[in-house]
This record gives C-alpha cells, structure tokens and sequence, in this order.
C-alpha cells in the first residue's frame, strides 16, 4: 500500500464524515421547525401539569387519614397516597460512630467504614434505624412523605423540562 492509497482511502473516510455530519444537522433542522411552533402549546400543558400536580399533592397532604390503610391507591393509571420517605442520616462524631460501628456491627465493618475511618453513608442508609441510633446515627425526615407516580409515564418530568426551557433534550 502506498501514501496514496491512503490519502485516498482518507478523503473517502472525510467525505463519508462530512455527508454524516450534514445528515445530521438536518435531521436537528427539521425537528427544530416541528418542535418550536408547538412549544407554546406544550409549555401550557406543562405549567397545568405542575398546577394540578400541587393541587393533588395538597390534598392528599391535607387528607392522610384517607391513606392509613391501603396507603396507596391507584386512580385513571397514576398511583398516589403516602410511602415511607428514605430518612437521611447524620452523625456528629464520625470517630464515634466508627468505635460503635466495631463494637455492635463488627461483621460490617468491612462496608460501612471507609478506610480513612469516616462512616460510609450510602452503606448506612441500608442499617435498621435501631442499629443506626445504637452507633450514634440520628435519623432525620423518615416520616411519610406524598407519593404520586404515573404508571407508565414521564409527563412529570417533561413538564419540569418543558417549564425550565430544555425543549428538545431527552
């Protein structure tokens, strides 16, 4: 093979590159001038989203009782009530928290102490609350918190996009 098959086989790789890149702008073109005459519709129907989403929120809030038991309920496909919030977790003295760590869960000292001796959080988040006050973890916002989830959508989240200006990014 010679330098001047490869400059040959360059231009082709170039050029191949090039009507790619052209395909793709486009492509980006067309769906500009789709997507930005229905925007103002569409930003609309994202704002009445958000608008009903708090509406709900509130009520279900507002109404805790009508969730005691089942604690959830599914209505025309988007599941609301109440679930469990994760908690976050915190401690003072992480040199304490490692000690009590040893000392009550030693088969666990491996996951939740990192070497440079500070409690790993993501780990902590696993352990029973019991175990977490026994090492010296205060638990924090582990109450109920309002739960609504669409069943097979992600309205809420195109409407939160939509809302915040990134029309057109998936």
């Amino acid at each position: 093979m010679s330098l001047a098959e490869i400059e040959r086989l360059t231009k082709a790789y170039a050029a191949a590159s090039e009507a790619l890149e052209a395909g793709q702008r486009e492509l980006e073109a067309e769906v500009a001038a789709v997507w930005t005459p229905r925007l103002p519709v569409l930003r609309r129907r994202a704002k009445a989203v958000v608008e009903a989403r708090a509406a709900l929120e509130a009520a279900i809030d507002g109404n805790r009782g009508l969730f005691a038991k089942p604690r959830t309920r599914l209505f025309h496909g988007v599941k609301v009530g109440l679930q469990k919030a994760r908690g976050k977790i915190s401690w003072a003295d992480a040199d304490k928290v490692c000690a009590l760590i040893r000392k009550h869960l030693p088969e666990q000292v491996e996951v939740l102490i990192r070497s440079v001796e500070a409690p790993v959080k993501e780990a902590l988040n696993g352990v029973a609350v019991a175990d977490l006050r026994k090492i010296g973890v205060t638990v924090t916002e582990d109450g109920d918190r309002v739960l609504i989830k669409p069943a097979a959508s992600d309205v809420d989240r195109l409407a939160e996009a939509l809302l915040q200006g990134k029309e057109g990014q998936s």
